[in-house]
């Protein structure tokens, strides 16, 4: 029998054809394998609440996540109230996950008393984008050189009430920390309004109250109207918003063109509501403080327990400053230093999740199909203490982060303060330098101890502070 053979031009079409047939079949197969394969995790313990239950009884929503990501792996899913939201833990996924630029507001509703409700903390798409701006400029590497004399003034003047103190008098650290992080965040972005102590404390008894009844609350209820706790909360949240209205009143009164342009100026010549105008200057003071002072916390706690490493860190010290103050080029020289604030993030976590999701599309992570408008939380924290990234990740050792001890761990294994979609927490370098310097001007002037039988418990909110306050004493040193 005569076989007939196609011509190549014919031959060529089909197998193109097959080609193209095989990719759109193959194609097809994976979407729906993977839309068709669930994100491990937990069901919903309640049809209303979600896991609430689940992370009430946890702790806190870090330790929850560390226990879902010990059961399911590095992706997994659970339930804020009814709506499906996935976690992930790896430096591979946040790769993944890093061009995502939105932030799932519903996350984050509970702080809306905290950061401002039309804050560029709950803004997105081209909005946010413009919204951070102010921020990214007022905060970039070359506006921080103007940051420093007013660090280098608000802790010296901690130093002066220091060096009044009679031997032995103990020093909380929680309060002192905190209380010098505010006045250096408002004085150095938004001018001279809090050289006025009382009003650094009412803040701080604000913030206090405040941060207390959002971290308590996972769904962001507050307290029963009538109640002496919604009264209590009520009364803190009007006085924060006097603060903070009293404070852009002052600078918009004062304001030379003489004065070097600081952070409130950007938002004062930005033409924006003035509602927007507020919540953009409250959320930079908190986020300007309580990240500083977390890691000042917890930095002096760790050196008042090694005093080897308090040593290593003031010789160093010693020999890059001598009696100068510090600044950009010193603070780029002392090695070591940062190495204990790299350190002291990491172990701590002091920013323990952030969170981020796609609008319009759906997304793949791991292999899983996740639904547009599913919000993804990254579990900074987790990572920061896994063991097969961090040996022995209990232990505080600023070694970890010597010269190239960093090279072989993954690329996003270390990122305290977010990564994703170029909206890394605009304020890092300003806590880095401020931190940096703190430290520098103490641990320069005084030997820092802890004082004894001191439990060290962290209450893992959205930022990691001591539950309990952490006392010290300090030495001065024979210069």
């Amino acid at each position: 029998m005569a076989v007939e053979l196609l011509n190549p031009v014919t031959a060529s079409l089909l197998a193109i054809l097959c080609a193209v047939f095989l990719w759109t079949f193959k194609k097809w197969e994976r979407k729906q394998g993977s839309s068709e394969k669930p994100v491990p995790g937990l069901k919903a313990s309640d049809p209303i609440h979600g896991n609430k239950h689940d992370i009430d009884a946890a702790g806190s929503l870090h330790e929850f996540l560390t226990n879902l990501h010990k059961r399911y792996g590095p992706i997994a899913s659970f339930w804020m109230g009814k709506e499906l939201t996935i976690s992930i833990a790896s430096p591979e996924l946040f790769k993944q996950h890093a061009i995502v630029f939105d932030r799932p507001p519903q996350l984050f509703i509970k702080y809306q008393h905290m950061f401002g409700p039309q804050s560029v903390q709950y803004s997105n798409k081209e909005k946010g984008r413009r919204q951070r701006q102010p921020f990214d400029d007022a905060y970039g590497h070359q506006a921080m050189a103007v940051y420093y004399p007013t660090f280098n003034d608000v802790v010296g003047e901690l130093v002066e009430h220091w060096s009044s103190l009679s031997d032995g008098e103990t020093i909380a650290l929680k309060e002192e920390m905190t209380e010098m992080s505010i006045k250096a965040i408002t004085q150095a972005t938004f001018g001279d309004y809090f050289k006025d102590e009382s009003e650094v404390k009412k803040l701080h008894h604000c913030y206090n109250m405040i941060m207390l009844t959002a971290e308590h609350n996972v769904d962001g209820s507050l307290p029963e109207p009538g109640t002496p706790e919604r009264a209590e909360f009520d009364e803190a949240d009007s006085e924060k918003d006097n603060i903070i209205r009293k404070m852009i009143h002052h600078r918009r009164a004062t304001r030379s063109l003489a004065d070097r342009k600081l952070f409130i100026d950007e938002l004062l010549d930005s033409d924006v509501p003035e509602i927007q105008l507020y919540s953009d200057a409250l959320i930079n003071v908190v986020g300007g403080f309580h990240n500083v002072a977390s890691m000042l916390i917890f930095a002096l706690y760790h050196l008042g327990v090694h005093q080897d490493m308090q040593e290593k860190a003031y010789r160093e010290i010693c020999d890059v400053l001598g009696d100068d103050d510090v600044d950009p080029y010193a603070y780029s020289q002392l090695t070591y230093l940062r190495q204990i604030i790299d350190e002291t993030l990491r172990r701590n976590l002091v920013v323990p999740w952030a969170a981020r999701f796609d609008q319009d599309k759906d997304t793949t992570l791991g292999g899983y199909v996740i639904k547009e408008k599913t919000p993804v939380i990254h579990a900074l924290g987790v990572v920061l203490m896994d063991e097969n990234i961090w040996p022995e990740p209990e232990r505080f050792d600023p070694d970890r982060f010597a010269p190239g001890n960093t090279r072989s761990r993954p690329l996003l294994s270390n990122v305290p303060f977010g990564f994703a979609g170029g909206r890394k927490c605009p304020g890092f370098r300003y806590t880095l330098a401020d931190g940096v310097t703190t430290l520098a001007i103490i641990l320069r002037k005084f030997k820092v101890t802890t004082v004894p039988n001191q439990t060290v418990k962290r209450a893992y909110g959205l930022i990691t502070l001591p539950e309990d306050e952490i006392y010290v004493t300090v030495e001065p040193r024979a210069n």
